[in-house]
C-alpha cells in the first residue's frame, strides 16, 4: 500500500473524507484530525492528490478551483469595493489553509498582496530619469515598476518611494471602504 493510500485510509477510519477540490486537499472529519496525521498530509499533499485524481477518481483528471482565480480576470484585478474585499477574503483562505497561516497571519499577509495588486494596476511610476523619492538626476537602482531610486547604502530612497507608494494604495482601499488588516 503506497503511502497516499495509507493516510486516507487513516483519515477515514477517524470518520473523515479527503477531497481533491482544484488542486487542494479539503478535509473533513466529525472530530479534530491528529495533528501528526494533518502533517503527513501535508508532506504527502502531492501524492495524496494524485492518487485520488486517478484511483479513486477513475483516471479523472484534478479538476480546476470553483472559485475563479481574480487576478486572471480578463480586466485584471478588482475594480469596485466588493470584489477588493472578496480578493482579500479568497486570498486569506488560501493562505491559512495552504500557507498554514494563523487566520490572522493569512488575513494581514492577503491584505498586503492587494496592496502590491493595487499598485500593479493603478500606480503611475514617476519617470526613471530621477530618483522617485529624493528627485536627484541620473538615479543607479532601476525598479520593478520602471521608477528608478539612488543606489544610497542605507536604502533610504527605495524605502521612502516603496513607503509612498504603499500609502497610496493604503488611501484607495481604505476610500473604499477596506481598512488595514
Amino acid at each position: 500500500m503506497n503511502m497516499a493510500q495509507k493516510l486516507i485510509d487513516e483519515v477515514e477510519s477517524a470518520g473523515g473524507v479527503v477531497q481533491v477540490d482544484g488542486g487542494r486537499l479539503k478535509l473533513s472529519a466529525p472530530a479534530p484530525l491528529p495533528d501528526d496525521l494533518v502533517q503527513k498530509l501535508r508532506d504527502h499533499k502531492p501524492e495524496v492528490i494524485e492518487f485520488l485524481a486517478t484511483s479513486k477518481g477513475g483516471n479523472l483528471p484534478v479538476l480546476p478551483p470553483l472559485v475563479p482565480n481574480i487576478s486572471a480576470r480578463p480586466f485584471g484585478f478588482p475594480t469596485d469595493s466588493v470584489d477588493w474585499a472578496e480578493w482579500i477574503e479568497e486570498r486569506a483562505a488560501i493562505l491559512e489553509f495552504d500557507g498554514y497561516r494563523s487566520p490572522r497571519e493569512a488575513l494581514k499577509s492577503a491584505y498586503n498582496e492587494a496592496l502590491e495588486a493595487w499598485c500593479s494596476q493603478h500606480w503611475e511610476a514617476p519617470p526613471a530619469d530621477s530618483c522617485a523619492a529624493c528627485g536627484a538626476p541620473n538615479p543607479g537602482f532601476a525598479c520593478g515598476d520602471g521608477a528608478a531610486v539612488c543606489q544610497r547604502p542605507d536604502h533610504a530612497c527605495l524605502i521612502g518611494y516603496g513607503t509612498r507608494r504603499k500609502q497610496a494604495a493604503i488611501e484607495r482601499l481604505r476610500q473604499v471602504g477596506i481598512g488595514a488588516a
